[in-house]
């Protein structure tokens, strides 16, 4: 699991380029891997606490994947990509508490399976602050 930045649960271990995004393209994947070396460098400079919280994503059905599937506990990710397993005609992405509670939602414009969407505003804002440790496609 990583983080938007490329963090995993290993503190000096980051994942970037076709690790992170193996479906992307290689130039996709090659520009996101630049803002991870970026991270690394501050990470270094600053040496953030062992201690910090992580957020776990998870899905449900249809959505396959979200990406990053690890946030930093009260940040917001700058994007949210996601798939889906197979076409679908829900287009309403939420945003829920690990009780269940929906706490955001927005609309996606297309849902097509092996194609990359971006959550919005919205959804990244609650995953990041607002506690939401679950995303699914209603």
């Amino acid at each position: 699991a990583t983080d938007a930045s490329g963090r995993t649960s290993i503190d000096t271990l980051y994942a970037a380029g076709n690790l992170m995004h193996p479906v992307e393209s290689a130039d996709v994947a090659a520009l996101w891997a630049r803002e991870v070396a970026d991270t690394v460098v501050a990470d270094l400079g600053r040496r953030p606490s062992p201690s910090r919280t992580w957020v776990q994503l998870a899905t449900e059905d249809p959505v396959a994947w979200v990406w990053p599937n690890r946030l930093l506990a009260g940040e917001t990710p700058t994007r949210l990509q996601l798939r889906t397993r197979h076409f679908t005609s829900s287009t309403m992405l939420q945003a829920l508490s690990p009780a269940g509670d929906v706490l955001a939602s927005g609309r996606l414009r297309l849902t097509t399976p092996n194609r990359s969407l971006s959550a919005p505003a919205a959804v990244r804002t609650a995953l990041g602050s607002g506690g939401a440790q679950l995303v699914r496609l209603v």
